[in-house]
């Protein structure tokens, strides 16, 4: 997407947020990704951008809220020890449902069956159920998943769970 194009996405999503405004912790947490929308997260590439999906979740948590889910000395890197932190703290409850400012996730090592697609993933949920995530080729944080794209790649070809985290 040109730079253009970035600005007048971000622009009619924070226009449909102002709409209506939602300040609980996940409406920050969404806010704060539509802002981060066509950004390098994470431009000193401690993580390679093809498996740094939980260390851009991190640091838009971080940006959020001030502190990372989970540092990267911790294991905030892996989606594997991101879910399991998430699971464990008080500040995270599993959702039945996808809302916008929703972390979803996919964690490596969960899936139920050898697959090809070698590493989960991570997101956060945006307007109409549209997940934003880093793009591993580019290194961008962009929307680049549906809710039926990901369960297509991630569930079907992956065999890993789809799960919604809600930060509370």
């Amino acid at each position: 997407m040109s730079p253009l194009r970035m600005i007048q996405r971000k622009i009619n999503l924070f226009r449909a947020w102002l709409n209506k405004p939602d300040f609980t912790t996940r409406g920050r947490l969404y806010i704060t990704a539509v802002g981060s929308l066509g950004e390098d997260i994470t431009p000193q590439d401690e993580i390679p951008d093809d498996v740094a999906c939980a260390e851009v979740i991190n640091k838009i948590h971080e940006k959020t809220f001030g502190f990372p889910i989970l540092s990267i000395r911790e294991g905030g890197a892996s989606t594997k020890l991101l879910y399991y932190a998430m699971v464990k703290s008080s500040l995270f409850q599993e959702s039945p449902e996808p809302l916008s400012g929703s972390i979803v996730i996919s964690p490596t090592g969960l899936n139920n069956r050898i697959s090809k697609i070698k590493n989960g993933h991570i997101g956060i949920i945006g307007l109409n159920k549209i997940i934003m995530s880093n793009n591993s080729s580019n290194g961008l944080f962009e929307e680049n998943y549906t809710i039926d794209s990901w369960k297509k790649r991630f569930v079907s070809e992956g065999g890993y769970p789809m799960l919604f985290f809600n930060r509370i």
